[in-house]
């Protein structure tokens, strides 16, 4: 047998369907993270931000709920006017912006913390034979080039 740890060596007949099979898993894991993370932050920045942009003119009020990146970039760019503050407006959007990213970072504990618990309960135990069940397939098993 080579001087090769065994990370670097898999089956040949395996190895695209293994290639395939980790993307897969990169696309879902990137595509559900950005689902469930981008949900709980919209779910944190609208619950509080219906109760301060209830307090602006509904002109204002509508890109202000539409997101925080809109919320200040028309902070930003618009000047103070008889009763509108635009410090407000950016401080409102930042604020909420917090909560919303709260709400995110929870989320994503609770799930790490699940996945944790899942994983405690349910992983297998190391098995004491498992040098004997490698040196089986030994001969199916060849380096990959790195």
């Amino acid at each position: 047998m080579d001087d090769q740890p065994a990370t670097c060596r898999v089956l040949l007949a395996e190895n695209g369907r293994i290639v395939r099979l980790a993307e897969l898993g990169d696309e879902v894991g990137t595509a559900l993270g950005i689902a469930i993370f981008g949900s709980a932050f919209n779910a944190g920045y609208r619950h509080d931000v219906a109760r301060f942009a209830g307090t602006l003119p509904p002109d204002v009020a509508e890109p202000v709920r539409y997101s925080a990146a809109a919320a200040l970039g028309f902070a930003l760019r618009s000047e103070p006017a008889g009763d509108l503050d635009v410090n407000a407006i950016e401080d409102g959007a930042h604020h909420d912006f917090t909560i919303g990213l709260r709400w995110a970072v929870l989320v994503g504990a609770a799930l790490l913390t699940l996945t944790a618990i899942y994983t405690a309960l349910r992983a297998p135990g190391r098995s004491t034979d498992s040098g004997k069940a490698i040196s089986g397939i030994a001969d199916e098993i060849a380096p990959v080039p790195l």
